[in-house]
């Protein structure tokens, strides 16, 4: 069955002496059908006939596993359905090509999204310009751990990664992410023991909360909105202008360094570990933010 799904119409007008016409561009739609084996690089696993293609935007439907088994792989953009499953394993690469736009381009999982581990590179998810939605609960390592991403999610310019709500809360991000213009957390974001998430781009939030347990969070840009921040053990270094928080920042263990100015109309919760202001910054908790 092949599917074709026209993205947003690239319209071209001119003036003939038969008049004006219109062209548009579409975006081929490869299903995964397994029906050689579960490889995503076996061409006849795909309806279109081959492997998707960086123009390509490729479904892995209910009941479909799908792994890149060692190779890279590309596509335009990714459908995981419910009940569909992704496996990166180590030493592969999935380059997400997008288009530069906003959700009615995005790549979507509504199934699970698993990081493999075992030898080699750690597994990656390269966003080139799409937008990421995670709608799932569990885009998980192994069937009985909800929501783990092991590897490295990693975005280009004009990338969006979304964690949007109803994510579990047990939500663990226990590689590297790196995004490089914005990130939507709705959700948990957690940082364990040993790893470091660096957030280099503009993060906003609806009610989302980073925890830092035992990793360390770098936060290189602006993050806003309604984010609670709570730090068990670990490190969270605020190296930028965080001025636009409504949420609650909680220290109970390790530490929280403010080299840039922080404030929030939430509260603060302090409970053991160090909160280090550096001179020249300024930290304010429930009060009115400049």
């Amino acid at each position: 069955m092949k599917r074709t799904i026209q993205t947003k119409a690239a319209a071209i007008l001119a003036s003939a002496c038969c008049g004006l016409f219109t062209t548009q561009t579409t975006a081929e739609t490869c299903e995964f059908t397994g029906l050689v084996n579960n490889n995503w690089s076996e061409n006849g696993n795909w309806d279109c006939g081959n492997a998707p293609t960086s123009s390509d935007i490729a479904v892995i439907p209910n009941g479909k596993t799908c792994t890149l088994n060692g190779a890279d792989g590309d596509a335009l953009q990714i459908i995981i359905e419910t009940g569909g499953r992704l496996d990166i394993p180590k030493g592969s690469t999935l380059t997400l090509h997008g288009t530069g736009s906003d959700q009615e381009d995005s790549s979507v999982i509504n199934g699970k999204l698993r990081f493999v581990t075992g030898t080699g590179d750690d597994p990656e998810l390269v966003i080139v310009q799409d937008h990421w939605i995670i709608n799932t609960a569990t885009p998980g390592v192994g069937d009985g751990i909800v929501g783990e991403v092991k590897g490295l999610i990693k975005g280009g310019s004009g990338d969006v990664l979304t964690i949007a709500h109803g994510v579990a809360l047990s939500f663990l991000l226990s590689g590297h992410l790196e995004v490089q213009t914005e990130l939507s957390l709705y959700a948990t974001l957690l940082v364990e023991s040993g790893k470091t998430v660096t957030l280099n781009t503009y993060g906003k939030s609806g009610g989302g909360q980073i925890v830092v347990a035992g990793g360390t969070l770098e936060v290189d840009e602006e993050i806003s909105g309604d984010l609670s921040l709570k730090i068990t053990s670990g490190t969270a270094n605020l190296d930028a202008e965080c001025t636009a928080l409504s949420g609650l920042i909680c220290v109970s263990g390790g530490t929280l360094n403010v080299n840039e100015s922080l404030c929030t109309t939430g509260n603060i919760c302090y409970r053991g570990g160090s909160i280090c202001v550096a001179d020249g910054a300024t930290a304010i908790f429930s009060g009115t933010c400049p």
